[in-house]
């Protein structure tokens, strides 16, 4: 007869695991590409600016368009390896301590 153990938290070896696995996953390649390519044309243009900080006004807009998009695509790649790490913990058997307050003691709490 097996017991099944409930478990909340990695051991320090599967955590490690995990954050290789989730940093090299095959998903997120195209999306490291393109925060990338974009940083490095964010790069280049903000080295123009320093030179010549009121002569481009094309170049300021284009780094807080490339700015934005790089905080979207940053967002998405958080989401991906949020599920990611969560499908990975549940095969491991492991499911986090839902932390959050009851109901029931904000009723409480209210009176």
């Amino acid at each position: 007869m097996t017991t099944q153990i409930n478990r909340t938290e990695l051991n320090p070896l599967e955590e490690i695991i995990i954050a290789r696995t989730l940093e090299t996953s095959d998903g997120q390649e195209s999306l490291m590409n393109e925060i990338n390519r974009l940083t490095e044309e964010r790069n280049k243009l903000q080295s123009e600016l320093v030179r010549h900080p009121w002569g481009n006004r094309e170049a300021s807009q284009r780094v807080r368009e490339i700015t934005e998009e790089l905080d979207a695509l940053w967002t998405q790649l958080r989401r991906v390896r949020a599920a990611q790490r969560v499908r990975i913990e549940e095969a491991l058997g492991v499911h986090p301590v839902d932390e959050s307050p009851r109901s029931e003691g904000k009723d409480e709490e209210a009176a």
